[in-house]
């Protein structure tokens, strides 16, 4: 049995993200495709407040570790 969820997030005009979390595995699709360099970066505060508003919305204890 398959509990797919997924939700997407505008991370700012032009760019957005689907998490989607399916037999216990967490997967980030970012449209229209990952930015680089600068670009990247500025978006980094908002692709962090969509993914912890998306495991807010799993209602289960999550803990995030970034590298």
């Amino acid at each position: 049995m398959s509990l797919a969820y997924s939700k997407t997030h505008k991370l700012d005009r032009r760019f957005s993200v689907e998490f989607a979390l399916d037999n216990g595995q967490l997967e980030a699709r970012r449209s229209p495709h990952v930015p680089k360099g600068r670009k990247a970066r500025s978006l980094i505060p908002s692709y962090r407040k969509a993914r912890d508003e998306f495991l807010a919305s799993l209602d289960v204890p999550t803990l995030v570790i970034e590298l």
